[in-house]
């Protein structure tokens, strides 16, 4: 496999968007880990 290319989602600006929670009470609904992606040709 050959890497392409990868990243972070970065969801704290789609995410509760109705709530207006600051990112420290944020991070106490919901898991402040960034979901990790990557891209290979196989």
């Amino acid at each position: 496999m050959t890497y392409v290319r990868g990243g972070i989602y970065d969801f704290r600006g789609t995410i509760l968007q109705s709530r207006d929670y600051p990112e420290s009470q944020l991070s106490w609904r919901i898991s402040d880990h960034f979901p990790l992606w990557a891209e290979f040709i196989t």
